[in-house]
């Protein structure tokens, strides 16, 4: 039987706690801390101006997909988003060796990127993957991702306006109780990735330092008084990438920008679409995110049905 300490059972759980409080209220990042972070590690500072090099002028639309198989959500899905982003280029991302034929007879305006097959074998893999340098290097010549998964829905063409805006990142808004919450529930942060914008240049600079700082963690000689208090960062390692670039990027970044609140509603829906609509003064937003999974009465008239085209229209009433 392994021998009981204080960092045991529920103490133990209370100590993980703690730790990750610690890390959350202390190592938020102002440049100094981060700098004085990347000098204990021996990290070499690399930011987002020096990674714009590599920015190009252009957005692209990126597809993830993992399944030779599309239900009828993901065809609909998949169909909008050749029909609405048909002068863009657009990338589905596939594992090697998946066939993608079901994809070509939707329709064949998209080109294709394969990854290696492990990056999409799980839900855990997936996160890592979309929070790793190498997967943005893939994209060193657009200017920013929009992810497109085969369960959001795109009303209308807004790529140019939401990137002229000065966020690293967008996405619907979060809502308290998350999946759970009710129309009295506030929104608490920005935002869902399943229908979201990020500017590339951040993220190699964000997804550099973090990969730089959790193997300089582990590097072998690494005195205890400085890997005890770090430690926590292996964490990152396990967070949905929503979450991680919601509320970790900018410790690595600190200019990192996150879209407000107020943006992110005329940006995209997820849950509580209803509520956001009013909030919007009755417009839809750039797109939306699982509308069959939450509240899908609501998205009735408008994904499908006569509404649609309307919803196709005006862009200055929701973008504003």
């Amino acid at each position: 039987m392994p021998k009981k300490t204080i960092f045991s059972g529920r103490w133990g759980v209370r100590w993980t706690i703690q730790k990750r409080r610690f890390f959350e209220q202390h190592l938020v990042m102002t440049t100094w801390k981060r700098d004085l972070l990347a000098r204990v590690l021996n990290l070499e500072m690399v930011d987002a101006e020096t990674m714009a090099f590599a920015a190009g002028k252009e957005p692209c639309v990126m597809i993830p997909s993992h399944t030779p198989v599309l239900d009828a959500h993901a065809q609909l899905s998949f169909r909008r988003c050749l029909e609405v982003f048909s002068r863009r280029t657009i990338i589905l991302v596939v594992p090697e060796g998946m066939d993608t034929s079901a994809y070509h007879r939707i329709g064949s305006n998209f080109a294709e990127e394969r990854v290696p097959a492990g990056w999409q074998s799980s839900l855990k893999a997936y996160n890592r993957m979309k929070c790793s340098f190498d997967f943005y290097q893939k994209f060193q010549n657009y200017s920013h991702i929009l992810t497109y998964e085969l369960d959001a829905y795109a009303f209308r063409d807004e790529l140019d306006l939401w990137c002229g805006k000065p966020y690293d990142y967008i996405g619907a808004p979060w809502f308290a109780r998350f999946s759970e919450a009710t129309a009295d529930d506030p929104m608490t942060a920005v935002g869902n990735s399943g229908f979201s914008l990020r500017r590339l240049a951040s993220c190699l600079t964000v997804t550099r330092f973090w990969e730089d700082a959790l193997g300089a963690l582990h590097r072998p000689g690494l005195s205890p008084l400085v890997k005890w208090p770090l430690s926590y960062l292996d964490h990152l390692q396990t967070v949905a990438e929503d979450v991680f670039w919601s509320r970790y990027a900018g410790i690595a970044c600190p200019s990192f920008s996150i879209a407000p609140l107020e943006e992110a509603r005329k940006f995209s829906f997820e849950v509580n679409p209803a509520v956001l609509y009013e909030m919007n003064g009755r417009s839809l937003p750039f797109g939306c995110h699982k509308w069959f999974l939450y509240d899908p009465e609501f998205w009735g008239p408008f994904i499908g049905g006569p509404e649609e085209s309307r919803a196709s229209g005006d862009v200055s009433a929701v973008a504003a």
